[in-house]
């Protein structure tokens, strides 16, 4: 298969397409397969693409990997909707059958079923030659065969509009409302009856200015978590709203390589000042990043930050958590059927472990995609995770390896396999635990 190329003058992107999908019909089905593809994983990216170096060069990549390149003889084919034809319609309509050896995530006396999951979605993306939106959504119904307590409905929607400023500017919002169970094995998972049920709506406003070698970017984001009651554990205290606010400063010291500066702030206000525990949890905190970003040929993208995080709690008995702070991620196409992928991040996250201020979770993850033919893809991936419960004298570890295939028969339907394992260390007793779960998956495409 012959690889895209793109080109990179500053911080546009220019890509060839492929045969007749030059013209304008065909440009719009591909703007849109490929929106299709990419557009959750991007949006974010896609909100800074006219003022960030190093966005566009992250998106650049992403494109052109395995999992996410167009495949015209195998991308759905999608509905042209809206004024002047300029919108691309993708639905979805998922069927998926999971078996776990270990539902409840427990260190003994494993409990074992069978799942199976229906997952309908549709994905609204703009063709327009200047500005873009995505609107979408997806839900997830699992029914157990054995343990019905353990059913759950989740869904994700989503919105983002991108206003194109000038030649180097944009500003650009999304809007998503979630609803979530917390997994069994969580040091949060409380172990009621029935899984934490949780709602988070959120708003990012991210603007962003490029002129010459310098690029510009602030974000600020806005969120609320609700929490349902679980059995009979009372889940008001967990309410909250967070805020957050993140610049960016970038020079492009040579085409394709930047440095950065970036600085954060962000508030956790609980609605309840004082929690069922008597802990004032509300807190505020700060982040500083250096570092760099770094294209390589085009179709490669690595960026590094490191910097310093502190998180300060109203409740003196609290104890702050601080120390070194770091993110990153890398796209690396070595060949064309081959992609690699790694993050890496640090981030405070709250936590109902008690006597605990918050957990200091350090995540890193790789992860191969192998294109063994143009319509089967592999992949295999390895996650590991460090969580320090500060106050609480716990350490968690969490390894998770997964392998899986994609198998598309033409552009309406795709099958798909997997097996995951996890295996959590603890240092508190009975934390830990060992899971496998295999999975087998067929989607329509349309």
């Amino acid at each position: 298969m012959q690889r895209r190329r793109s080109t990179i003058p500053g911080s546009k992107i220019q890509a060839r397409g492929r045969g007749d999908e030059t013209a304008p019909a065909g440009r719009a089905m591909r703007h849109a397969r490929r929106g299709f593809g990419v557009a959750v994983a991007v949006a974010a990216a896609a909100a800074g693409v006219s003022g960030d170096h190093g966005t566009a060069l992250a998106q650049t990549a992403l494109e052109d990997s395995v999992a996410n390149r167009a495949r015209p003889d195998f991308d759905p084919i999608g509905i042209v909707v809206g004024p002047a034809k300029s919108f691309g319609l993708f639905p979805t309509l998922g069927f998926a059958t999971e078996y776990t050896d270990n539902l409840f995530r427990a260190k003994n006396s494993k409990v074992s079923d069978e799942i199976f999951l229906v997952s309908p979605g549709f994905n609204l993306r703009s063709d327009w030659i200047r500005h873009g939106m995505v609107i979408g959504a997806t839900a997830t119904i699992a029914r157990h065969v054995e343990n019905s307590s353990e059913n759950w409905v989740d869904f994700d929607t989503y919105a983002t509009g991108r206003l194109d400023i000038g030649d180097g500017g944009s500003l650009a919002a999304t809007a998503k409302l979630r609803r979530g169970h917390e997994a069994r094995g969580s040091p949060d998972d409380q172990v009621q009856t029935e899984p934490t049920v949780f709602y988070v709506g959120s708003l990012d406003i991210t603007g962003a200015y490029a002129v010459d070698a310098l690029a510009f970017r602030a974000e600020l984001s806005a969120r609320r978590r609700n929490f349902l009651d679980a059995g009979l554990l009372n889940n008001d205290d967990r309410d909250r709203n967070e805020y957050a606010l993140r610049g960016r400063v970038a020079y492009e010291v040579v085409p394709g390589s930047a440095a950065f500066v970036e600085g954060a702030i962000d508030i956790r206000d609980f609605d309840k000042r004082v929690d069922d525990n008597g802990l004032r949890r509300s807190s505020n905190g700060y982040e500083l990043l250096a570092g760099g970003s770094f294209d390589i040929s085009g179709v490669t993208f690595a960026e590094i930050g490191l910097g310093y995080r502190r998180q300060e709690f109203d409740d003196p008995t609290l104890k702050p958590v601080a120390g070194l702070s770091f993110s990153g991620r890398l796209t690396w196409n070595p060949t064309d059927i081959l992609t690699v992928n790694g993050t890496l991040r640090r981030l405070v996250r709250e936590t109902t472990v008690v006597g605990a201020s918050a957990a200091f979770s350090s995540v890193f993850k790789l992860k191969a995609d192998y294109e063994l033919r143009d319509n089967l893809l592999l992949n295999t991936s390895v996650e590991y995770e460090i969580e320090e419960f500060k106050g609480a004298n716990r350490t968690d570890d969490l390894l998770t390896l997964e392998l899986g295939a994609r198998y598309m028969l033409g552009s309406l339907v795709s099958l798909g396999g997997g097996w995951t394992f996890e295996d959590r260390g603890s240092d508190a007793p009975g934390g830990g635990y060992t899971a496998n779960t295999a999975r087998l998956s067929a989607t329509l495409r349309f």
